[in-house]
């Protein structure tokens, strides 16, 4: 599973969820929202990551986008000659390549 696009829930947000799913009466619910067996827990809840409003500029860079990509692909081979690494490294594709993906709306 990748965890990119994943945020970590808050504790509100799951007890309210658990409620809400499990169809919880007032007494337990009250007994959920006072205890705090969630953050004692070693099970983590995620919830996706969503940001509503794209900006224009972002989305007209998707033209260049397209230009990017073929020149990152033509150019691997000749970084493979010169550096004996074949690949662009995690961190490169972490930091600008999946960035600019999920502000242009492409991830």
């Amino acid at each position: 599973m990748k965890l990119s696009n994943l945020k970590r829930a808050s504790d509100l947000d799951v007890k309210k969820w658990l409620a809400k799913e499990l169809k919880l009466g007032e007494y337990q619910k009250e007994i959920l929202f006072d205890s705090d067996f969630l953050r004692d827990s070693n099970f983590y809840f995620y919830e996706e990551d969503y940001n509503p409003g794209k900006n224009l500029l972002w989305r007209f860079s998707i033209i260049f986008y397209a230009i990017y990509y073929i020149l990152m692909i033509c150019f691997l081979p000749i970084k493979w000659v010169f550096t004996g690494k074949y690949g662009y490294g995690r961190a490169f594709i972490d930091n600008f390549h999946t960035s600019w993906m999920k502000k242009i709306g492409l991830k």
